[in-house]
């Protein structure tokens, strides 16, 4: 189980409720986090316009991925594992690979998108923001 929080870090805890280990490398707050589907990575969102990659084993930042111009709200990794998507503030959402090469910049909303899911088993993302809308996008083609 991981943890996001207010005071820059992420936490790991055990399922009785220990805290494993404390990371630290944000510069504001930690907005979200994720496990990769192997559970040998985790990927945090901040406030301070970073997305960061994580090897849960010892807490090293592996990459940090920058682009957005402002607070990182949500984030997502696909089913296989092979993609990130992270979505701001500043209205756009951006879909990384696994190792931090940013692949492309959605920049569809009017205002601050709220999250952001890849659908299971397909080629879909799911946004939604505080214009009022909730998109789907087609990742291929």
């Amino acid at each position: 189980i991981a943890s996001a929080s207010d005071d820059n870090t992420i936490r790991i805890w055990t399922l009785d409720g220990k805290c494993r280990n404390t990371i630290r490398g944000h510069t504001d707050s930690v907005s979200c986090c994720a496990f990769s589907p192997d559970g040998k990575t985790l990927v945090s969102a901040s406030w301070d316009r970073s997305v960061k990659i994580w090897r849960v084993l010892n807490g090293k930042c592996i990459n940090t991925l920058l682009g957005h111009r402002n607070y990182v709200w949500r984030l997502d990794i696909s089913t296989d594992g092979e993609y990130i998507c992270s979505c701001s503030w500043d209205a756009s959402v951006r879909i990384w690979s696994k190792d931090g090469k940013l692949l492309t910049a959605i920049g569809g909303h009017k205002d601050r998108v709220t999250s952001c899911k890849f659908v299971p088993q397909g080629d879909l993302l799911a946004t939604s923001s505080m214009d009022g809308t909730c998109k789907i996008w087609t990742l291929t083609g």
